[in-house]
């Protein structure tokens, strides 16, 4: 068996190198090769590289030479049991991705590959049952009723399409022809089936998406009677699936986070529990401390949660799937949001047995609000789990998969020119301002600088076919758009995206230019409630950074440039104490801008492509050229010349090559010659 590599700071590989890699970790996992420390194989694994090596690809072609290799086998006796589902379906593997233009091509890759194997087999995409609705094609008929149900967390699956209790069933009247329940039945017993991320988050147990049941409702068993026994109904559930690969970093459909008022907590009816709650979010010593002196136990807050979700799914059901769509609809929108106190009780519990003082991190003050929020469960502990990403922290994912083993991180040479800014992070307040409509409503403005970085923008699109990655509101600056945005939009000859909203899209391969345009950085307190949310039962509090003179910083440490040569530069970035704030703050700000960059696949282009960082924070990517903004947009003249003599060579153009020099000294050290 191939030992899974220890984790130590990787070196640049080549492109042959790192797929060779590849190879050898996701193959080694799919066939039980590849062990951890304790001997045993690896269940559940984390493959961290660029983007544009080839994960995706690479982990389907071997995850259909082992599922049909399984399915061929002659006897179940020759099969792993944690491969075989209810439904007798051998190595069934649920497949999550981030959007649905990610689950088209992994859906074409697999189909490929089994027809090669002499498998063919069509692979199911489960869409939402409003996907699609801009278009007129949403699976689902009702989809407008779905959609406000959704929005005030009320169930829908029991309210929409199908709900029985007591041998007495309820069902939508376009249900037996339904093209989303057909989707999932025929799911069960498919080798392969691709969901998008969202679904992660949901108590398949307790509540399945088509199944439709709770842990208080009878099981739907209407599909047959066999020896005077109900025989269940045979749909996709992805909790039974043999082997989940997750595309991408999931973790950000693990974390929820909504408002209540102080009003919904009179609904706890347990004893005087609500009256502790109310009294102890106000108290100086904070919530948990209040509780704990106030003889409230762990195990009291988890009954009180068991009676909740029991009222909670009585609550729920505010209409029949057999009321007119009308119907469905006005009692949708007259209906109160379904508050899930189940959860905030369940979260406190867990808080308490913790056994750490102070203040709760699941339920927050915010002014007259409370704040509820925290991890979903992971609802997938049955099932082997790979993993795919390029900037994925472990820790973070090992909150939610506590036996998460992480492979030694595939760095690989990409095949590009990097030209970084070191004087300026571009911040958002230096790129636009906030200014009113007619109509009251706040609009962002560019400021001077960000219409001089218009002027670079396109300056770059005019020689190359250019993209340009910043923060949404500094995209609507440039683009002029409102409301839901595509994946990008024109300005001045370049197309602009924004950060959260690129990943596993490969729209932009075909591009030769990127610009990142400053960097998303949450606030410290905003990255300081994420944390909260994701590590709320800890031990160890939180190290929260102090207001000063009525402002919260972050502090600036030293970090270095890594430069193409080998050498390193000295550096400032904005850094939180608390290593846990700091994990959650460079996944949102490093990690997107890295994922941003490879949206070129910068890995087997066989023309090097260039990379313009205007940001000064250290990405860890070799750099080629560190200038500052000034220099960067010198004299048009010269910068022309430059890219001549970058073009030509510069051993033809010595003589106009060492006038640069005399010109520019700063731009031709950093060419080296």
């Amino acid at each position: 068996m191939d030992s899974l590599p220890p984790t130590t700071g990787p070196a640049f590989l080549s492109a042959e190198e790192g797929t060779q890699r590849l190879r050898e970790m996701v193959e080694g996992f799919f066939f039980r090769r590849l062990v951890g420390e304790d001997g045993e194989p690896v269940r559940r694994l984390l493959v961290k590289s660029p983007p544009g090596l080839g994960k995706t690809r690479e982990a389907m072609e071997w995850a259909t030479h082992y599922q049909t290799e399984q399915a061929a086998k002659d006897s179940i006796f020759d099969l792993f049991l944690d491969d075989i589902t209810g439904g007798g379906v051998r190595a069934q593997v649920a497949i999550f991705v981030p959007r649905h233009e990610l689950a088209h091509e992994i859906k074409q890759t697999i189909e490929r590959n089994l027809a090669a194997l002499g498998k063919p087999v069509a692979v199911p995409i489960l869409r939402g049952r409003d996907h699609g609705a801009e278009d007129g094609e949403a699976p689902c008929r009702r989809w407008r009723e779905a959609r406000e149900l959704g929005r005030k967390g009320l169930p829908v699956y029991s309210n929409l399409c199908r709900r029985s209790q007591e041998r007495q069933v309820d069902q939508c009247p376009h249900f037996d022809d339904c093209d989303y329940v057909r989707a999932w039945k025929a799911a069960y017993a498919a080798p392969f089936v691709i969901l998008v991320h969202s679904y992660l988050g949901i108590e398949w147990e307790a509540a399945g998406i088509v199944h439709g049941g709770s842990a208080w409702e009878p099981e739907d068993k209407t599909e047959g009677e066999k020896n005077g026994h109900a025989v269940p109904g045979r749909r996709f559930n992805p909790t039974h699936a043999a082997i989940i690969v997750c595309d991408e970093d999931p973790t950000q459909a693990l974390v929820e986070r909504w408002s209540l008022k102080r009003e919904a907590l009179r609904a706890i009816t347990e004893g005087s529990l609500s009256e502790l709650i109310l009294a102890g979010v106000d108290a100086s010593d904070g919530l948990l401390s209040y509780l704990h002196d106030k003889g409230v136990t762990p195990e009291r807050l988890r009954t009180a949660a068991e009676a909740r979700r029991r009222d909670e799914w009585t609550q729920g059901q505010v209409t029949s799937p057999r009321t007119a769509s009308a119907d469905v609809g006005k009692a949708a929108a007259e209906a109160a949001p379904l508050v899930r106190l189940s959860r905030v009780l369940e979260r406190l519990a867990d808080e308490l047995q913790s056994g750490r003082p102070g203040p709760a991190y699941s339920f927050l003050v915010d002014s007259d609000k409370l704040i509820a929020q925290g991890r979903r469960t992971w609802a997938f502990d049955q099932a082997r789990l790979l993993v795919l990403d390029g900037t994925a922290n472990p820790e973070i994912m090992r909150q939610f998969v506590p036996t998460l083993e992480a492979g030694q991180e595939i760095q690989v040479e990409r095949n590009a020119r990097v030209i970084q800014v070191s004087d300026r992070t571009f911040w958002k307040g230096s790129l636009i301002k906030r200014t009113s409509n007619a109509d009251g409503k706040a609009k962002a403005e560019p400021t001077a600088r960000l219409l001089e970085v218009g002027d670079f923008i396109e300056k770059m699109a005019r020689r190359a076919k250019t993209l340009v990655v910043t923060n949404k509101p500094v995209r609507c600056a440039l683009t002029g758009e409102q409301g839901s945005l595509p994946i990008s939009a024109q300005y001045r000859g370049a197309d602009v995206a924004h950060f959260g909203n690129l990943r596993g899209s490969n729209t932009f391969e075909g591009h030769d230019t990127v610009i990142i345009l400053g960097r998303d950085e949450p606030s410290v307190r905003d990255a300081e409630q994420r944390a909260m949310a994701i590590w709320y039962d800890t031990k160890e509090a939180i190290q929260c950074s102090p207001e000063v003179a009525g402002r919260v910083n972050y502090r600036k440490r030293a970090r270095r440039y890594l430069m193409r040569d080998g050498s390193t530069k000295a550096a400032v970035v904005a850094t939180h104490p608390d290593p846990r704030v700091q994990a959650v703050v460079e996944q949102t700000r490093e990690s997107e801008m890295l994922q941003a960059i490879d949206r070129l696949r910068l890995i087997h282009n066989e023309k090097r492509k260039t990379v313009y960082i205007l940001c000064s924070i250290s990405l860890g990517l070799p750099v080629d050229e560190l200038v500052t903004w000034k220099e960067l947009t010198g004299d048009r003249r010269l910068r022309d010349a430059l890219a001549e003599c970058d073009a030509k060579g510069w051993d033809a153009l010595s003589l106009a090559a060492k006038e640069l020099t005399r010109l520019f000294p700063a731009l031709w050290e950093t060419r080296g010659v």
